[in-house]
């Protein structure tokens, strides 16, 4: 995360330097060593990681809900249909017939 100032839609804005609180003791990035503001980096990433790993599983148990209900409305279908006597199956209305 950058601590310079943005300029958007003209205006400057001011961005607080980044900070850190670990065992309720808040720690100042800019003050690190390059060895702490590496890990603070490499932290900021993997939490990144973390909320994309659980946006990808609610994704993909809201696909496979869909894709559950569907298949359940697919057997139930095929189900009725396997049911059906085999008369009543082959059996279509017929079509009304024009007057010409």
């Amino acid at each position: 995360m950058s601590e310079e100032n943005q300029v958007i839609d003209g205006e400057e804005e001011i961005q607080e330097p980044a900070k850190v609180v670990l065992n309720d003791v808040e720690y100042m990035v800019e003050d690190m060593s390059e060895e702490g503001r590496y890990l603070y980096a490499q932290c900021q990433d993997l939490a990144k990681k973390k909320g994309e790993a659980e946006n990808a599983i609610f994704n993909a148990q809201f696909q496979a809900d869909q894709v559950a209900m569907s298949l359940d409305g697919m057997q139930k279908r095929l189900a009725s249909l396997l049911e059906t006597p085999a008369e009543e199956a082959n059996t279509a209305p017929e079509a009304p017939v024009a007057n010409t």
